[in-house]
């Protein structure tokens, strides 16, 4: 049998820190067949310098060069250059274990039917700590019918799909699959993993899930990363949702997944409020509460009322501002 191609597609942007261990971890696997392409985001840092030497020794490598564009525009980029028969996203601050692909492609060789989505668990790896969590980022608990790695799923198999466990990085994709489904990452914007995982997983009919882990998530809250530094782009996070909705729609979900996505706006605007600076949080807020109200609105308010941290949606629309701003504080972490 052919062993199937990987394209493995980095981004990256001044990751010179951690670039060497990322790349590492991917040219030592022990699966050989990969494609593995860079995309450098206009890094002001080594990165570029880093990224042409692994190059240089591995004909694997191939380096491409954009602006300052940001991750969307580089993943998809390194999408329409690869050549693989699967994709798979490595975040160029994190790193994978041996054995990911190895073992990914025993798994699809043992399946029936072609695997669109493949999805392994992950920790975090706290740099200051030097050491790595035990905290996965899904429990294998939540996906029904899971009997053992070789159980096919959808996305109705897992009870709370929308509500954490949205990055890309810990998922391997059938590339066919997502050209077949016009998947992309919306240009431009943050946050694009979140729009990019759930419409690829409510579209794919085949999920393989492990509760292995096989990815390890650099946590740096606390060492000032571009990906939890206050900023305006936080604005983006209502772009993201509009597509998220407008996609959702198009596929005819909607009725079945509104209470499902009513709860994904409360907790996430509770999250990235946090993330908002602090001359734009009045603007932000109001924002919430506008779209909030809109959607609450269009819902079964006895049933939208039982939701889990529905508590959330009361504070902000129905208590003063500063009474969500303590409540923000002491929960600056708990929804992520």
């Amino acid at each position: 049998m052919q062993e199937p191609l990987i394209s493995v597609i980095i981004p990256v942007y001044n990751a010179g820190k951690y670039l060497e261990q990322c790349l590492t971890s991917i040219i030592e696997q022990s699966y050989k067949n990969l494609q593995i392409i860079c995309i450098d985001d206009g890094s002001s840092d080594n990165s570029f310098n880093i990224l042409a030497s692994f190059a240089k020794s591995d004909s694997r490598i191939t380096l491409l060069q954009q602006q300052n564009f940001g991750a969307s525009v580089a993943r998809n980029q390194g999408v329409e250059f690869s050549s693989g028969d699967y994709i798979s996203y490595v975040d160029a601050d994190d790193f994978i274990m041996n054995g990911l692909y190895e073992t990914f492609v025993e798994y699809i060789n043992a399946c029936t039917v072609p695997i669109d989505m493949f999805m392994f668990n992950a920790s975090f790896y706290r740099q200051e700590q030097k050491n790595t969590s035990q905290n996965k980022i899904f429990s294998i608990s939540e996906w029904k019918n899971h009997t053992n790695n070789l159980s096919i799923h959808t996305y109705k198999d897992c009870e709370d799909f929308m509500m954490h466990n949205v990055g890309v990085w810990n998922k391997i994709f059938r590339k066919e699959f997502i050209i077949q489904n016009q998947i992309y990452f919306p240009n431009f914007l943050k946050y694009e993993d979140f729009y990019y995982y759930i419409i690829s997983i409510l579209q794919a009919k085949a999920i393989l899930v492990t509760d292995e882990i096989f990815y390890q998530y650099r946590d740096l809250r606390n060492l000032g990363s571009a990906s939890t530094e206050k900023s305006e782009r936080v604005f983006h996070i209502f772009e993201i949702i509009n597509l998220i909705y407008n996609k959702i729609k198009n596929l005819g979900l909607y009725e079945s997944l509104k209470y499902n996505l009513f709860r994904f706006e409360y907790e996430n605007y509770l999250y990235y409020y946090n993330l908002c600076p602090e001359p734009l949080r009045e603007k932000f807020y109001t924002q919430v509460k506008l779209r909030l109200l809109d959607s609450y609105n269009k819902l079964d308010k006895n049933i939208a009322n039982k939701l889990k941290n529905y508590e959330i949606f009361d504070l902000i629309c129905n208590h003063p501002k500063h009474y969500f701003d303590s409540f923000v504080q002491y929960y600056k972490y708990k929804f992520l």
